[in-house]
């Protein structure tokens, strides 16, 4: 679909009740609470999809009970802040809200590092459901070592005690992160209070679901070209799944036969 239409549906009230009224897949069936919070249904929309905080509506209104916004940084132009701005402009309907941050392009040192994450964590809290720290790429730093992954999160950890509402924290893991390197952020992740991670590679899932014995959240990031894919990823030990793609290649029509397929297993 066009963006300018997505844009249109996002924004336009009438729109959106009558985009949502052709593609209605919402069933008591699909309902799953995941960190406490409360899913219309598994299937999102990954980062890449919505990266200005304009779309989110439309997405909903095709079935989508999740859209993660980003990635973000917290820069002076666009980022964190145009998408709270925009958050605040158009009201979110029927899904939950993720921002997917990042660090400012520029930043080097790890102290940088961390204060624009911690920036951006504290900017858009009060406006999301839940953050994804991206370390999906190494231009995010040495991704696959624990204790450059401490050294963000920690201080985003510390920062959510002072909030009155609990917000989950997930980490978004690259690809080509070893095993070993794996089992250790895993460990960390269960004793050091982070809610769940983003994967998008189904052996990962496979390993992270072993090894946390299903006590650690899974949000599962895939190009989705049939519904059986999305079953496949939830078998596997996904909790929610998150489809990549973009506004150009976004299918409502697929949306709702992934529903109509989860519905009948």
């Amino acid at each position: 679909m066009y963006k300018s239409t997505l844009r249109s549906i996002s924004r336009n009230s009438t729109a959106w009740r009558l985009f949502a009224l052709f593609y209605k897949t919402d069933s008591a069936d699909l309902m799953l609470e995941v960190m406490d919070l409360p899913f219309r249904n598994p299937v999102g929309v990954a980062p890449g999809f919505d990266t200005e905080a304009q779309l989110y509506n439309a997405a909903s209104a095709a079935g989508a009970s999740f859209t993660i916004i980003g990635p973000l940084a917290f820069t002076r132009k666009g980022g964190v802040r145009a998408a709270v701005d925009a958050l605040q402009s158009n009201p979110v309907r029927n899904q939950l809200i993720g921002f997917d941050i990042t660090r400012n392009p520029g930043s080097v040192s790890e102290d940088d590092i961390a204060r624009d994450y911690l920036d951006a964590f504290d900017y858009s809290y009060d406006f999301s459901d839940f953050t994804v720290l991206d370390f999906s790429s190494k231009e995010s730093g040495p991704v696959g070592d624990v204790a450059f992954i401490k050294e963000i999160t920690d201080p985003l950890l510390e920062a959510r005690l002072a909030y009155d509402s609990y917000h989950p924290l997930l980490l978004r893991l690259g690809s080509g992160i070893r095993k070993d390197e794996l089992w250790h952020i895993l460990d960390y992740c269960l004793m050091g209070g982070i809610d769940g991670v983003m994967l998008s590679e189904e052996n990962l899932i496979r390993q992270t679901s072993s090894f946390s014995k299903g006590r650690l959240p899974i949000i599962a990031e895939s190009r989705i070209s049939k519904p059986s894919r999305v079953r496949d990823l939830l078998d596997a030990g996904a909790s929610l799944v998150a489809v990549q793609t973009s506004p150009a290649k976004f299918k409502p029509s697929l949306q709702k036969a992934i529903l109509k397929f989860l519905k009948k297993k």
